[in-house]
Formats: C-alpha cells, structure tokens, sequence
C-alpha cells in the first residue's frame, strides 16, 4: 500500500518533534546506577500498567533519553486534526505511519546517539522487532520491556488517575465506565495497529482483536514473542517493578549495576560516593 502523507503534516510533525528530541529527566533521586548494554529500551503495555512512570525512573537509572510515543501521538492529532485524544479518536492510518515510521528511524540511527535511549509507546517493541528483522546484525541492541497487570487492578489506577482530573463537584467515575471506555480505546487502536504492522497476524494464535490481550501473548504458549522481560506489577509499586525489571535486564546481560551510586542531570552523570 502506498503511503501519501501531506507535506504539511510532515512540517506539523517536525515541530511536535523537536519538543520531545534528546528530554532526559530535569531531577532524579540518587539511585544506583547502571550501565546499560542496550542502546534502546523500550517500555510497552496496556493502559493502567504504570508506563509511564517506570520510563522515567528507568531513564534516571541508565541517564537515557527519553521518548514518549504517546505524547507524540497526542500533540499531532491535537496539531493536523485539531482533536483533543480522550478515549478512541478515529484517525487517518497516514498519522500512525507517521508515528510508527519516526519510532523505526530512531531505533535505526539510535547508535548516533550519545546516551542509550527509553522508548515507552504500546507499539515500541513491535517497532523495534521490526527494525531488528530488517537490520539483523547491524541492529543496535534492543531491551524490550513489557508492563503487565490484571484487570481489576489496572481498571482501579485508571480510575484513580482520572478522577484525579477531574473538578470539584464532577461525579467520579465508576470502574465500569473506566472499563468501556478502555476496551473501546483498546479495540480502536488495535485494528488500527493491525493494518500497519504485518508481523501482528505472522505468529500465529495472537488474536489482536482482543481489547484484553493487549500484550499479544500468545494464547497456545503463553509467551511473548515482542518482547525480553515481562513483568508483572499488579500488586508491587512502581519503583519495587523498576528494581525487578533491572534485576532481570542484570540477569539477561542487558545491563550491570556499578558498586556505587550516581545523580543525573542534562549535563551528565555525577557519581556519589556510598
């Protein structure tokens, strides 16, 4: 299928861009640091697993650039579209070539880099996947992390987070409505995923349909074939889950803790004695 994208989106995309290039966290609480081995990280998952959150304490830890594809996605449908994103928002298939294409060329160019990149987006490690196929050896090392949590519990922080945005006076909403709307959210950007993504229906028994399958695990093996470390942080806080995800990335060589610790600023890493 050939992809037509409109000059002016191309000049309206640049701009979003250039706000999120080269961002590493303004502070960051002293933390052990560690020496990424990757180049690039990505951190996927469906809604209400903490993303977020985890890219940031993750990016303090490795002094990593930060990309957030889902700022990115939000800025450029509220510049080309003039819409707001709050819950699905039909949009041309040319915006999530845009944002798909721009994550590719990063990973691509990422040892142009000079510090590892964190990539968080639902797609990240289905985009890095791919530029790993295509670039095979050439591939700048890839740590791909999921986010995982169940239902009842993802649907408690989303409605937790949104009621926190909400006015003095406005009716809270009940799990329920978080719920319906998730699975409309969810359903939504799949089938918009699916149409540009190919290696989505190549393995096969993931049903990318399911608005509760966000993963694409696998329902026969129950693996994830997009991704190294899967954690599971339903019941464990967001820093307990970044411990747990950089024991495993120790563990898969991805990464190495140091003997002392360290501070991250725009300027660099400053090393702190214990």
């Amino acid at each position: 299928m050939e992809r037509f994208i409109p000059q002016e989106w191309h000049e309206s995309f640049e701009k979003v861009l250039e706000k999120q290039k080269t961002r590493i966290p303004e502070q960051a609480p002293t933390r052990e640091f560690v020496i990424p081995h990757f180049k690039i990280m990505t951190v996927s998952g469906p809604s209400g697993t903490g993303k977020s959150k985890s890219t940031e304490i993750l990016a303090w830890r490795h002094g990593a650039y930060v990309f957030k594809i889902g700022e990115i996605e939000r800025e450029i449908v509220r510049v080309i579209l003039g819409k707001e994103i709050i819950g699905y928002v039909e949009r041309p298939d040319e915006i999530d070539w845009m944002v798909d294409e721009f994550q590719r060329e990063l990973f691509r160019h990422a040892d142009e880099l000079d510090r590892p990149i964190i990539v968080e987006g639902r797609m990240a490690g289905i985009n890095a996947t791919e530029v790993f196929n295509e670039m095979g050896i050439e591939a700048p090392r890839i740590a791909r992390i999921l986010l995982v949590a169940n239902r009842r519990e993802r649907m408690r922080r989303l409605a937790k987070r949104e009621n926190s945005k909400l006015g003095a006076g406005s009716k809270p909403l009940s799990q329920k409505e978080i719920m319906r709307e998730t699975m409309e959210r969810e359903q939504g950007d799949f089938v918009q995923f699916r149409k540009g993504h190919p290696i989505l229906t190549s393995y096969h028994g993931i049903n990318v349909d399911s608005p509760f399958n966000p993963s694409l695990r696998d329902p026969q093996t129950g693996k994830h074939p997009f991704y190294d470390i899967v954690e599971n942080n339903s019941s464990i806080d967001v820093y307990q889950t970044c411990e747990e995800i950089i024991d495993k990335e120790v563990e898969l060589g991805f990464g190495e803790r140091m003997d002392h610790r360290a501070r991250f600023s725009r300027q660099g890493i400053v090393y702190i004695a214990k």
